[in-house]
């Protein structure tokens, strides 16, 4: 009966370290989604304190990949918006927490077993869910929902507005244009992107967000909202300004494209397809992640 509860205790930790991952993935970064990742954390090292104690045998390979894919999982996560203190702290909190549950595991597991190769197999397990991060959210996965909810009562001038851009969930870079004035955020002498696929883009004002990955058409559209309420902070809503969403990833496509003036936004075009690209590398990744999922052709007919 004492080996079934331990195993029982082992399963639910486990499932709550699961659960990590999709509280990080839900696309929310408000006060609930804090508290629940509290919560849920303190649980984890409450049972990983009980498991180190307690039971003789866990498999260190499980809990190390829950654990590594969490914590690299966060860069593609809704709730990675350094704009609000509370979610940074949060963060930092957690990785050193999961670290602290990991770390403990692991030599709690080495002084039983004295076992030093399995330690090592433990320390490359958990670095190669990077690269299970960064395949399964650059490749595999469905276009992500974020709801952006950053609030900003004042903005002194455009080098701040587009630092609170580049803080916000899924924004790498941003490119702004306006009276030819031009300012690459963060600093750069280039930006990849081809704008001679935008027409008359030198009489052109211009705001480019370039996304870590893809986010679908109604996440673009939460955070088009947003940037327009940044321009009106700044009195320039009566200026028109043409916003695109574009990934680093295919520079010859644009994902959507608005035209904002006058306080409205208008959208002038989106990507029927957003997985689409000119990147061979890119495109010989996504088509076996595709049949896997089984996705449909353009007809709307499955293959």
């Amino acid at each position: 009966m004492k080996d079934k509860f331990k195993n029982r205790i082992y399963i639910a930790y486990l499932l709550f370290l699961f659960r990590n991952i999709i509280i990080f993935s839900s696309g929310h970064s408000g006060y609930t989604t804090r508290i629940m990742i509290l919560s849920n954390l303190v649980i984890c090292v409450a049972l990983s304190l009980i498991i180190a104690l307690k039971t003789k045998k866990i498999n260190i390979y499980w809990v190390t990949m829950i654990i590594g894919i969490s914590i690299f999982g966060m860069k593609y996560s809704g709730f990675n918006d350094m704009n609000k203190f509370w979610n940074i702290v949060i963060m930092y909190v957690y990785i050193i927490f999961s670290a602290f549950q990991l770390i403990l595991l692991s030599i709690t597991r080495y002084l039983k077993q004295k076992n030093l190769k399995r330690l090592i197999k433990v320390i490359l397990c958990f670095f190669s869910c990077y690269f299970f991060s960064e395949f399964y959210n650059q490749h595999y996965c469905e276009p992500k929902s974020i709801v952006y909810s950053t609030e900003i009562s004042n903005i002194k001038n455009e080098k701040e507005m587009l630092e609170i851009i580049h803080k916000m969930p899924m924004v790498k870079r941003i490119y702004y244009k306006e009276n030819k004035k031009e300012i690459i955020y963060p600093k750069s002498d280039y930006f990849p992107f081809n704008f001679g696929f935008i027409p008359d883009n030198e009489n052109k004002n211009i705001i480019m967000i370039s996304l870590s990955t893809y986010i679908n058409y109604e996440s673009m559209d939460r955070l088009a909202e947003k940037v327009n309420g940044y321009l009106i902070l700044m009195n320039k809503s009566n200026e028109k300004i043409y916003l695109y969403m574009v990934t680093d990833k295919s520079t010859d496509f644009i994902l959507s494209e608005y035209e904002l003036g006058n306080k409205n936004i208008k959208k002038i075009h989106k990507l029927k397809d957003l997985r689409e690209t000119d990147n061979m590398l890119e495109l010989f990744l996504y088509l076996p992640a595709s049949l896997i999922k089984g996705e449909s052709d353009a007809d709307g007919k499955d293959e």
